[in-house]
């Protein structure tokens, strides 16, 4: 039945068709793997490849919002994971933007969490230079390649070194993800289903946030999760 009749006959909405669900952890930090579990529920989600070929992170950085919100593939997802959903801030734009949205927020120690940035790009930055130098408050490192570089393309991409950047990383990332929660706790927590990356019971804890079936939830938990060694 199509949404349309299902409200014009007055019946509950699948909640998939109206409401958005942000993965805002911090890359590296189950983010595949909630868009995994959204996917075997059965929702659209808007993975990596859909925010790479429509350009969001960079479109985040320049603020064209409206160009993100508008764009098809926006329009045609209800679940997205990875960036730009995490980038600092953003979430406040997501959360008056969307009231009836509701955001997912892993988080995982943190000293574990850079090891894997590390590991990710062989001990450099990930991704869009630009993007990742706003992310985690580089922009004065980023400026200075741009200087050195003969034409901005040289340093596009993984431009720049992590290693002796841990502490800078790691607080940075501790402080935000406390800034998060203390913004939906003052404000709606209902609409933030929070976690520990290596809580066992997650993925059930999840499946009660969003309202899905139980009987889905043991299947996926059991059966369908990613392991927690492959977990982005």
């Amino acid at each position: 039945m199509k949404l349309r009749t299902l409200l014009s006959a007055g019946k509950s909405a699948d909640p998939r068709q109206d409401q958005k669900v942000f993965c805002i952890s911090f890359q590296r930090t189950g983010t595949t793997s909630v868009g995994q579990f959204l996917k075997n529920a059965g929702y659209a989600v808007a993975d990596w490849s859909v925010s790479n070929r429509n350009q969001w992170g960079r479109k985040w950085v320049e603020g064209q919002f409206d160009e993100i919100f508008d764009s098809a593939d926006f329009r045609a997802h209800q679940g997205f994971e990875d960036g730009p959903w995490f980038c600092p801030e953003f979430y406040r734009v997501l959360f008056h933007r969307f009231p009836r949205s509701r955001f997912i927020l892993f988080e995982r120690d943190a000293d574990a969490w850079f090891a894997s940035m590390l590991s990710h790009s062989e001990g450099r930055s990930l991704g869009v230079t630009a993007v990742h130098a706003k992310i985690y408050r580089r922009e004065e490192d980023y400026l200075d390649l741009l200087a050195q570089a003969k034409t901005p393309e040289e340093v596009d991409q993984n431009g720049l070194a992590l290693e002796g950047q841990q502490d800078h990383y790691t607080r940075l990332y501790r402080t935000r993800n406390r800034e998060t929660r203390q913004f939906f706790q003052d404000r709606a927590p209902e609409r933030l289903y929070y976690s520990r990356l290596e809580d066992a019971d997650k993925w059930i804890g999840l499946t009660a946030f969003l309202g899905l079936d139980p009987a889905t939830a043991r299947e996926v938990h059991e059966n369908k999760s990613p392991a927690a060694d492959r977990q982005k």
